[in-house]
């Protein structure tokens, strides 16, 4: 949560905003947003209050728009359950409380959304909901980032299908349009209320109870992208490969579950037991099946996104664009149709050398020579399993004809 923003220019006011951007996987979180709201009512000097919610909240419904969406429990009835059940019984209890919804990332964001609507009648807030995030396009720095799991060459099988839509965001240009969104919300409500409110009367009280604005803000409808064009765009950055790169990058999409955990198991668990005992072996710590059970589970929730389709409605974002002033345009850009997504993922793999693997530009020829190797590496294995495979089978074959 960032209490208070100080924004660039005369246009984006300097004012006390409150942007809520908690992120958490437990319905304990609920707890946290069913007092948020009923703070901000007495917080007298805050002129707005932006709940950062996600695109996916309501994934259970097809097609999106910017509105609430009925709840199949409120927000008091999960905070009863969290407080009379411990945590055995409320794992169990689970998969019952979230029906249709994938996981409870999503479930507590759409209560959440929804605690939002009850208690924030009256108050300049606005719902801001955001795709999928990734590296940054342009602020600070482009192609900042943070996560290295896919850059490494750990991850090589993700469920995914590669025609549908890739709903991505740059996070900068989320910060950008939240930013926008608090302007907008404080400067809508102080004309909203000047109309309502007697010329004598003062303090910083509410307006009038109008619907609270929710901005979709995603890419598919000014600026789509394919997670086969996703793939592409990745694949064209192995030239910046950072030195701490694992192995060869040779990520494939698998449409189909079956053959998703197929690869699954010769190409991340196999080869996770064969290291784990080498070290084992020479007495040092084995760490890569693990690593590969966190990054199962992080494929496991992206892969419910990455295999179904959403339509997505953002007419309230493409308002506010149109409201703001030229120059305001440029400081807080939010406009995903002047993106080049080929710049971002090559700014995003330049990134990851700066700011995570933190190398410097000099090492790029080593770093190229290194993957070289690694690529002559992967596909003698390949193949050497391969041979093994068909040598078996054919094996196998002639025996069973004899």
């Amino acid at each position: 949560m960032l209490p208070v923003i100080q924004t660039r220019t005369e246009s984006i006011a300097q004012r006390l905003c409150i942007l809520h951007l908690s992120y958490f996987l437990l319905f304990h979180f609920l707890l946290y947003i069913w007092n948020f709201p009923c703070l901000c009512k007495w917080c007298f000097s805050f002129q707005s209050f932006i709940h950062v919610s996600s695109a996916f909240a309501q994934c259970p419904i097809k097609h999106i728009e910017e509105k609430f969406y009925p709840v199949p429990l409120q927000c008091q009835e999960v905070l009863q359950l969290v407080d009379l059940l411990d945590e055995d019984v409320l794992s169990i209890m689970t998969p019952m409380i979230l029906r249709d919804w994938p996981n409870t990332y999503a479930l507590t964001k759409s209560i959440a959304e929804d605690t939002v609507r009850e208690f924030g009648k009256g108050l300049p807030i606005a719902v801001v909901r955001p795709s999928i995030v990734i590296s940054t396009a342009r602020e600070p720095f482009p192609g900042w980032i943070n996560n290295i799991y896919g850059a490494t060459g750990l991850i090589r099988t993700m469920h995914c299908n590669e025609d549908m839509l890739a709903e991505v965001v740059p996070v900068d240009m989320v910060i950008n349009v939240t930013i926008a969104a608090a302007w907008d919300v404080a400067t809508q409500h102080r004309l909203k209320s000047q109309q309502y409110l007697p010329e004598k009367q003062t303090g910083n009280l509410p307006g009038p109870d109008d619907d609270i604005p929710i901005l979709n803000y995603v890419s598919s409808i000014q600026n789509p992208l394919t997670w086969a064009q996703f793939m592409k765009f990745n694949e064209g950055t192995k030239e910046y490969s950072p030195m701490r790169v694992l192995w060869y990058y040779c990520l494939t999409l698998n449409k189909y579950k079956i053959m998703h955990n197929l690869y699954a198991i010769f190409l991340h668990f196999l080869p996770a037991l064969i290291v784990d005992t080498a070290a084992r072996l020479v007495g040092k710590k084995p760490i890569l099946w693990n690593i590969y059970k966190k990054i199962h589970k992080f494929v496991d929730v992206i892969s419910y996104f990455s295999t179904q389709q959403w339509k997505f409605t953002n007419d309230n974002v493409q308002t506010l664009w149109k409201r703001m002033s030229p120059e305001d345009q440029k400081l807080f850009d939010f406009n995903i149709a002047n993106i080049d997504w080929q710049s971002v993922f090559r700014d995003s793999m330049q990134g990851l050398r700066i700011y995570v693997a933190q190398e410097t530009t000099d090492t790029i020829e080593d770093a190229k020579k290194r993957y070289r190797r690694l690529k002559i590496a992967h596909y003698t294995l390949v193949y050497t399993i391969r041979f093994i495979l068909l040598a078996t089978l054919t094996w196998i074959t002639i025996n069973m004809v004899m």
